[in-house]
């Protein structure tokens, strides 16, 4: 822990979890407190009173040194004494609430206490809500205020009468309260000292059973480490085996690769023997497959050449075969297309002589229409106007009875010339 000197009103201590002691710092010394916010408060360190150790900056002595059994608030003023001490201050700052500063002020955030916002963040005088005597702290010589010159003002309570107040500004109903008040922080201390020697005590057993567990855990240790020397000695006596055991059979490793080698060379010999033979034989093999393949190039010569020659005889033949297909394949041709010029002269005279039979018989269907008109005419002529026959003029007559038979006979001869011709 290390030691913390106030020298200003701007340090103020607190402790939330009964474990830690925060040492805060106010921005500026102030006399209005109701324009303090949590914003202006600046925490220097903490103080871990279970460890022992300071965590976080802080303002230590010019000596550097670290003091495990004290916190000290004012240069020869007043201090805190011991871990059991410190682990007191720590429970009551945490029960009460408070900031408290050694300079006789202390720090309340009283906004979210339920119905009682309206009472807003006051500042107090440190005698009045904590008691700093039962610490070892003497108020006489460090509170730079009086009580006299302290003004603040409260919400009135119902059912609390106005007194006249006493001689000094505070009525006698206070003063008794006060000591009502006192009276029961007292009894309240009582039992609390009572609940913190039970509490020491669980800590003295919790203490002793954590000695007996890491003697356990000594104990432990040491046949641990006796088990270890042990097992070490036994590593070495094998390791010591092992080497032995290898140089065995790195010797016994060459003995067999002497033998093996000898072997070796009496298997190579015997190899190269065996090796000259087999080319000596496989030589005389190759020797006679080479003669054979030589006769065998000649003859395939042989036929190559009556090969070439009996190819160029069938091309020669084929050739001619060619020639004379073609020639009559041109003849054949020639043969056709005079057979042709002679059909197509052919039809030009026979559509020649279809047109002459299609003039003749349009004169002869010109002929046969105006004969009929004309017998029209006289048909006419021999009925009377009311359509009774009458008699024949002369000159028809005369006409009927001595050329219309003669006429119709020549008329049906064309007719059947016409259609002689037409098929």
């Amino acid at each position: 822990m290390a030691l913390f000197d106030f020298k200003s009103d701007k340090h103020f201590v607190t402790s939330s979890d009964e474990t830690t002691i925060r040492v805060c710092e106010l921005s500026d010394p102030t006399v209005h407190p109701s324009d303090i916010r949590k914003a202006d408060w600046k925490e220097v360190a903490t103080i871990d009173i279970v460890d022992g150790g300071n965590k976080g900056g802080g303002n230590s002595s010019a000596e550097g040194k670290y003091f495990h059994h004290g916190l000290l608030f004012f240069d020869e003023h007043g201090k805190i004494e011991g871990q059991e001490a410190l682990t007191k201050l720590a429970r009551h700052l945490a029960r009460s609430g408070l900031m408290v500063s050694p300079g006789g002020y202390c720090f309340q955030d009283v906004t979210g206490l339920g119905e009682h916002r309206d009472f807003g963040a006051h500042y107090l005088r440190l005698n009045d809500l904590f008691s700093w005597p039962s610490h070892g702290v003497d108020l006489a010589r460090i509170t730079t205020w009086r009580r006299l010159e302290l003004t603040y003002t409260v919400p009135r309570q119902e059912g609390i009468s106005k007194r006249p107040m006493v001689s000094g500004g505070v009525s006698e109903e206070t003063i008794e309260k006060e000591e009502a008040l006192q009276k029961m922080r007292e009894e309240m201390e009582e039992t609390i000292e009572k609940k913190d020697a039970e509490v020491r005590k669980a800590k003295r057993e919790r203490d002793n059973e954590k000695r007996l567990k890491e003697m356990i855990e000594r104990a432990s240790k040491e046949k641990y480490e006796e088990s270890r020397r042990i097992v070490r000695g036994k590593n070495e006596e094998l390791e010591k085996l092992r080497d032995e055991l290898e140089e065995d059979e790195r010797k016994l490793r060459d003995e067999k690769d002497g033998e093996m080698q000898k072997l070796k060379e009496e298997m190579e010999d015997t190899r190269e023997e065996e090796h000259e033979k087999e080319l000596k034989r496989s030589r005389k093999e190759k020797d006679e497959l080479q003669e054979q393949l030589n006769k065998k190039d000649v003859l395939l010569g042989r036929a190559s050449d009556d090969l070439q020659k009996l190819r160029k005889e069938k091309a020669e033949e084929l050739r001619n075969l060619r020639e004379e297909m073609q020639e009559e394949v041109e003849n054949a041709r020639k043969e056709k297309d005079e057979e042709v010029e002679a059909l197509k002269r052919e039809n030009k005279e026979g559509e020649k002589a279809s047109k002459e039979q299609d003039e003749e018989l349009k004169n002869l269907r010109d002929e046969v229409e105006t004969l009929r008109r004309t017998k029209d005419d006289d048909q006419s002529y021999a009925t009377g106007y009311n359509g009774r026959p009458g008699r024949f003029p002369f000159r028809l007559n005369a006409f009927m009875g001595t050329n219309t038979h003669f006429f119709m006979i020549r008329l049906f001869e064309e007719y059947r010339l016409a259609f002689l011709y037409r098929d």
